[in-house]
């Protein structure tokens, strides 16, 4: 079973991730330790 936005967006920060930015339904996070970022597309159904 695919993980949903909230579950991924929980790893990510546990991983040393945090929030940038969010433009609509598309999460923006960062990095800082290793200047990585990713998005996370957060919509209603997973």
């Amino acid at each position: 079973m695919p993980m949903t936005p909230k579950e991924m967006l929980k790893h990510l920060k546990k991983n040393g991730f945090s929030i940038v930015s969010q433009n609509g339904s598309h999460i923006k996070l960062v990095n800082i330790e290793t200047n990585r970022q990713t998005i996370v597309p957060y919509h209603n159904k997973p």
